[in-house]
């Protein structure tokens, strides 16, 4: 047995998943389909955990405004999480800015935490 990787990074960046004043819920979910995931569905999560989403984070940013989500909701890139600091990254931006912040850079494996 051990602690999910959805569980453990987003911890390890210093974004706990819950808290008692901002996130009562959080919700995991793939993005390797990004088009196939149910977006309006997933409205009543205040937090949510997007694995396997590297290569469709523009589209899942989209997915998530067009859901109702504000563009300026905070986003979290996690790479790599306790791989050591010289694999593991950590980006921060928001829907609306997430895709411009990582233009470039090599994301895979990583966790999105909105």
């Amino acid at each position: 047995p051990g602690v999910s990787s959805a569980l453990a990074a987003p911890l390890m960046a210093g974004f706990p998943l819950t808290d008692t004043q901002l996130s009562g819920s959080f919700a995991v979910v793939t993005g390797h389909v990004p088009g196939g995931i149910d977006w309006e569905g997933l409205r009543a999560a205040d937090t949510l955990v997007i694995l396997m989403g590297a290569r469709g984070l523009a589209q899942i940013a989209a997915g998530l405004v067009s859901a109702g989500r504000s563009p300026d909701t905070p986003v979290c890139i996690i790479r790599s999480a306790g791989a050591g600091s010289e694999q593991q990254g950590v980006w921060r931006g928001t829907l609306a800015t997430i895709a411009s912040v990582t233009a470039g850079q090599q994301l895979s494996p990583c966790i999105i935490v909105v």
